[in-house]
C-alpha cells in the first residue's frame, strides 16, 4: 500500500501489529429469537468485551465501554435494545448522538439488522427524529416508534419541553444509548449533563427508570466522566477482545521551496500534498478518507484534487457541517453505499461512522488531540483488512515536532474528558427549563444534589421562579418567559444563498466575520464564490460564483480585537504579579481584507486592500487579568516579553482547565500592552455573561502559575514541544515562542530569580550556587550535594507512589516486585539528572537511602530481563524509560 506515496517524503513508518480476537458465548437472558437473528446476521459468538458488556446491561447496570474503534461497540447496545423489545413490544429505546451523520448511519445499521429477525408479533418501528425532522411529523414519529435516533440538542430544545405530547415513549423508555460520549466534555458536556438529568426527571414522572449505555473513545477518566455526565453509577468495560488487522502509520513531510516574491524558504501546503495522496489511491481503486483541520482546508484540498485529477472528480466529495441537510444526506448515502471512493472531511466524520471498507486515512496536520488521532485512524481497517494511516505535516512547529518525534503519537495517553455538573451558571439555565417542564421540588436533589438549593435561591432571588405551596410541599414554578438557548454556542445562524435564492450552505456570525465578510472569496463544494453582501436582518450571506479568471485569488481578513475592563470586582497581589477579576467586554470586528493572488510553488502576491463595514461582536463576559509591571519587564528583558507572554498564555490555557474543570476551547486569551512599561494578560470565558471558569481561577492563580512552571521545567525538550508550550489551538501556529523566556517570566511572577545560562562553566557554577573562593565553593558544593541527594530521594519516593497507583496489569511490568520497581524508579530519576556522568556508586548510594534490600541480585535480575541495559552508567531500556516517563507525566498532569 505504500507504493501510492512519494517515497522521498516519507520520514518514518510505524507498524501497529495485528491482534487476535478472544471470544465468549452469549450471556444468559437473551431471547431465542434474538440469538437466531444474530446467527442469520453471521454472528454465532461474541467478542469477550461484548459478552461482558451485554451481561452487565442485562443485570440492570449502567455501562460505559471504551474499547477501540471498529471493536463492535454498536452490538453492545443493539443486542440489549432488541432484547428489551422482544420482552415487551411496548418498550422504547432512545439513541443520542452528537452528529446527525452518525445517527443516520446507526439507524441504517439497526434497521438492516432487525429485518433479519423473525419477530413473534411485528417488527419494531425505528425512526430518526432530530432538528431536521419537520415539526408536523415529530409527534407521530415519537408516539409510534420503539427506537428513536436523535441528538441531545433536539431533546433540549423540543423533546423535553413538549413531553406531554409523547408520554407513551417516555413511560416505556428502557434504554438511553449515548454514542461517542467523549464528545460531551467541557461546556457542551456541562450542558448535556443537565439535559440528561432533565430527561431522567421526566422519565421518573412517567414511571420509567431507563438504564444508560455510553460508548466512548478511550479516555483517561471513563468512570468519573460517565458518573458526572449522567449522575448515576457505572460499570466500565475497557479490555478489548476484538480482532485487529495490521495498520501502518506513515509520516510525510511535504517538500520545501523558495518563495519567489519574498525569497523565503517555505514548505508546500500539507493539504495539497494530502489531495495528491487521495487522488493517487482513488485512481488505483482504494477507498480513502482525508481529514482537514478546517472547512477552508477541506474545500481547498477538494479544489486541488478536482483540478489535478479531473478523471476521478465524480468519485470524491468534500464533507463539512455547514452543508445543507439535503447535501449532507446525499453525500452520506453515496458514502455508506460505496458509490464514493474518497471523502475529504472536517472532523464531522471523525466519529464512529461505519463508512465501510476504507483502506487509507490521510491526516492533513495534527487534529488537536491524541484522542482525535486514534478516532480518525479508526475510520480505516474496519473490516479486519490491513490499512494505512498517513500523517502529512504542516509547516507549523507543532507538526514539525511530530515529524521529528513520531513516537509522541504512540507513547502519549489519551486526554481526560471533563464535565462539571456543579457549575452554577449552567445549572441555573437548565433549572429554568426544568421548571417549565415540571415544578421544581425538593426530591429533585437526587438529580442535582445539594447545589440545587443554591440554584433555586439564585433564581428565586432574581424573580425568575416563584414559590407555590401544595399542602406542605414547596414547589417552584417558572415566573418568566423561557428563552431558547443553544447547547453549542450563542453565535447567530446565517444562511448562505446565491442571488437567485438557492441555499448553498449554513454558517454562523463568527464565521461571517472570519470567512464570509463582504468581498470574501470562499469555496463551497469545489466552486469558488465571492460574498456580495451580508444581510443582518434576514441573517443571510448573499454570494455569486466567481469567473474562471478569479481561480487563483484569495482574501484574508484584518480583524481587530480588544478587551475592555467594565468592572473590577476583586484584586490581589500574588508574589510579583497583580491578579484581578471582573467583568470584561471582548470586541472583535472585521475592518477590512487583502486580496491576494496565489501561484502554487511561487507563493502569493498582494493585489489590493479593501475596507469592510460589519457590526462588531461584543462579548460581555467574566475573566481574570494579570498585570505585569515594568520592573518585571526590565528583569526579563524587553525583547523577550512578547515571546514569554505568548508561552505563559499557552501554559495557562492548558493548566487552568485542569483546575476549574473545563476544556481549552472554553477559554479565550488576549495580550495587551507589551512594552517597557508592562503588559496585561487577559483570560476570559468565551460565553456571554461568563460561566465561572476564569473567575474560579482567581483564588488559585499561584497554584496555576506553579503548575505551569512545573510543566515547563519537567519537560526535557530544548525549545518547546506539545508537552509544554506548543498548543494545537494556537492562532499563530506556535510561532513566536521561547521556552527559556517563558520559564523566566513564570519564575519572576512567582517572586523567584531567573536562571540565565550562557555556557558550560556558567551552568556548573549555577548548579552549585555562586562561589567567590575555593572554600565557599566547597561549602556550596557540599550544601548542593546534600540538597541534591534529598531531592533525588523525594523524586524516587514520588515515582514509587505513582507506580503504586498504576494498574500494572495494563503494562509490561506486572511481573516484578515492588522493590524491583523502586530500582527502576531510581535509575529513571538518575537518568533525568543534568550531570555529565552518573556512576554505579550513585545508584548504589541512592538505593541504600530508599531502603532497597538485596540490591545486587535485584539489579542483576533486572538486567537479565532486559529492563536495565547497563548499570555503569545506569540506563533503562528504551521502552521501560518511555513507560516510566509517561507515568510521571500523568502524575504531573494530575491524571492518576
Amino acid at each position: 500500500m505504500l507504493k501510492g506515496l512519494d517515497q522521498k517524503l516519507i520520514m518514518n513508518i510505524h507498524e501497529l501489529p495485528s491482534r487476535d480476537a478472544t471470544y465468549a458465548n452469549f450471556p444468559s437472558g437473551l431471547k431465542e429469537d434474538l440469538v437466531r437473528g444474530l446467527a442469520v446476521n453471521g454472528i454465532s459468538k461474541l467478542y469477550s468485551h461484548q459478552a461482558k458488556a451485554i451481561e452487565q446491561i442485562l443485570l440492570g447496570r449502567n455501562l460505559i465501554i471504551t474499547t477501540g474503534t471498529s471493536s463492535g461497540k454498536s452490538l453492545v447496545y443493539i443486542v440489549p435494545a432488541i432484547n428489551c423489545i422482544l420482552n415487551n413490544s411496548l418498550s422504547t429505546v432512545l439513541y443520542l448522538s452528537p452528529a446527525k451523520a452518525l445517527s443516520q448511519n446507526q439507524y441504517q445499521n439497526i434497521e438492516k439488522f432487525c429485518k433479519k429477525i423473525l419477530w413473534p408479533v411485528s417488527a419494531p418501528v425505528i425512526s430518526v427524529c432530530d432538528g431536521d425532522t419537520p415539526l408536523e411529523e415529530r409527534r407521530e414519529i415519537l408516539n409510534r416508534s420503539n427506537i428513536i435516533f436523535s441528538t441531545p440538542d433536539f431533546w433540549h430544545s423540543s423533546g423535553l419541553s413538549r413531553h406531554i405530547h409523547w408520554p407513551g415513549f417516555l413511560s416505556n423508555l428502557q434504554l438511553i444509548i449515548i454514542d461517542e460520549a467523549h464528545i460531551y466534555r467541557g461546556s457542551l458536556g456541562n450542558h448535556v449533563s443537565h439535559v440528561l438529568r432533565r430527561l431522567r426527571r421526566l422519565c421518573y414522572h412517567y414511571g420509567s427508570y431507563p438504564r444508560f449505555i455510553l460508548c466512548s473513545a478511550t479516555i483517561a477518566n471513563a468512570l468519573e466522566f460517565a458518573e458526572n455526565l449522567t449522575g448515576l453509577d457505572f460499570v466500565l468495560i475497557d479490555k478489548e477482545g476484538s480482532h485487529s488487522a495490521k495498520k501502518n502509520f506513515v509520516f510525510i513531510n511535504p517538500p520545501q521551496y523558495q518563495d519567489k516574491n519574498s525569497s523565503q524558504i517555505k514548505r508546500k501546503l500539507s493539504h495539497y500534498e494530502a489531495a495528491r495522496i487521495v487522488g493517487n489511491y482513488v485512481r488505483t481503486g482504494r477507498r480513502v478518507i482525508n481529514f482537514g483541520r478546517s472547512k477552508q482546508v477541506v474545500e481547498s484540498a477538494y479544489r486541488k484534487l478536482i483540478e489535478e485529477y479531473p478523471d476521478i472528480a465524480g468519485q470524491v466529495r468534500p464533507y463539512k457541517g455547514t452543508l445543507t441537510p439535503e447535501t449532507r444526506r446525499e453525500i452520506e448515502g453515496k458514502l455508506f453505499d460505496g458509490m464514493l471512493k474518497g471523502i475529504i472531511s472536517t472532523n464531522a466524520l471523525e466519529l464512529g461512522v461505519d463508512i465501510g471498507d476504507l483502506d487509507v486515512c490521510v491526516m492533513s496536520g495534527f487534529p488537536g488531540s491524541i484522542s482525535s488521532v486514534w478516532q480518525q485512524a479508526g475510520r480505516v481497517g474496519r473490516r479486519g483488512k490491513e490499512s494505512l494511516v498517513v500523517f502529512v505535516a504542516g509547516d507549523d512547529p507543532l507538526d514539525q515536532y511530530l515529524i521529528r518525534k513520531p513516537e509522541y503519537f504512540f507513547s502519549r495517553l489519551c486526554e481526560k474528558a471533563v464535565v462539571n455538573p456543579n457549575n452554577l451558571s449552567f445549572l441555573s439555565e437548565h433549572l429554568l427549563a426544568a421548571a417549565a417542564e415540571l415544578p421544581i421540588v425538593v426530591e429533585d436533589r437526587k438529580y442535582w444534589g445539594n447545589i440545587l438549593d443554591k440554584a433555586v435561591l439564585l433564581l428565586r432571588g432574581s424573580g425568575l421562579i416563584r414559590l407555590e405551596r401544595i399542602g406542605e410541599q414547596k414547589t417552584y414554578r417558572l415566573n418568566c418567559r423561557m428563552q431558547a438557548f443553544s447547547l453549542r454556542g450563542d453565535s447567530p445562524n446565517y444562511l448562505i444563498k446565491t442571488e437567485n435564492g438557492k441555499i448553498i450552505g449554513r454558517t454562523n456570525y463568527d464565521d461571517v466575520l472570519l470567512l464570509l465578510y463582504p468581498g470574501a472569496i470562499f469555496l463551497q463544494m469545489g466552486r469558488q464564490y465571492r460574498v456580495l453582501r451580508v444581510e443582518e436582518k434576514s441573517k443571510e450571506v448573499i454570494a455569486a460564483e466567481c469567473a474562471f479568471s478569479w481561480r487563483n485569488k484569495r482574501t484574508r481578513p484584518s480583524i481587530r480585537a480588544n478587551v475592555a475592563i467594565e468592572q473590577l470586582e476583586a484584586s490581589s497581589q500574588v508574589k510579583d504579579v497583580r491578579v484581578n477579576t471582573g467583568i470584561l467586554t471582548v470586541k472583535r470586528q472585521t475592518e477590512g481584507f487583502t486580496l491576494y493572488e496565489y501561484r502554487y510553488g511561487k507563493g502569493e502576491s498582494k493585489l489590493s486592500q479593501h475596507s469592510v463595514d460589519l457590526p462588531a461582536v461584543d462579548l460581555k463576559t467574566v475573566g481574570i487579568w494579570l498585570e505585569i509591571g515594568s520592573e518585571t519587564v526590565n528583569r526579563l528583558g524587553g525583547d523577550s516579553l512578547l515571546l514569554a507572554l505568548h508561552g505563559v498564555e499557552h501554559l495557562l490555557r492548558v493548566v487552568l482547565p485542569w483546575k476549574v474543570m473545563c476544556e481549552r476551547n472554553d477559554i479565550g486569551a488576549y495580550i495587551a500592552g507589551h512594552g517597557k512599561d508592562g503588559a496585561t494578560l487577559f483570560l476570559y470565558d468565551i460565553y456571554p455573561g461568563g460561566v465561572g471558569y476564569c473567575e474560579a481561577a482567581f483564588n488559585m492563580i499561584e497554584e496555576i502559575l506553579q503548575e505551569s512552571l512545573s510543566l515547563i521545567e519537567t519537560c526535557s525538550c530544548k525549545k518547546g514541544c506539545p508537552s509544554c508550550i506548543h498548543l494545537p489551538q494556537c492562532e499563530k501556529r506556535n510561532s513566536d515562542l521561547d521556552k527559556e523566556a517563558t520559564r523566566d517570566l513564570l519564575l519572576l511572577l512567582l517572586g523567584r530569580d531567573t536562571i540565565k545560562v550562557s555556557n558550560w562553566l556558567d551552568r556548573t557554577i549555577t548548579a552549585v550556587g555562586k562561589a567567590v573562593n575555593r572554600a565557599d565553593l566547597r561549602l556550596s558544593a557540599r550544601q548542593q550535594e546534600k540538597g541534591s541527594q534529598a531531592d533525588l530521594q523525594v523524586k524516587v519516593d514520588r515515582l514509587a507512589e505513582i507506580l503504586g497507583k498504576i494498574d500494572f496489569d495494563k503494562t509490561s511490568l506486572n511481573y516484578i516486585t515492588d522493590q524491583d520497581k523502586l530500582i527502576l524508579s531510581a535509575v529513571f530519576v538518575l537518568q533525568q539528572q543534568p550531570y555529565f556522568f552518573v556512576s554505579r556508586d550513585d545508584l548504589r548510594s541512592l538505593c541504600s537511602k530508599i531502603a532497597i534490600s538485596d540490591y545486587v541480585s535485584r539489579l542483576n535480575y533486572l538486567k537479565k530481563q532486559g529492563l536495565i541495559i547497563r548499570d555503569n552508567p545506569p540506563q533503562l531500556d528504551t521502552s521501560t524509560h518511555r513507560l516510566l516517563q509517561s507515568m510521571e507525566e500523568v502524575f504531573m498532569r494530575g491524571r492518576v
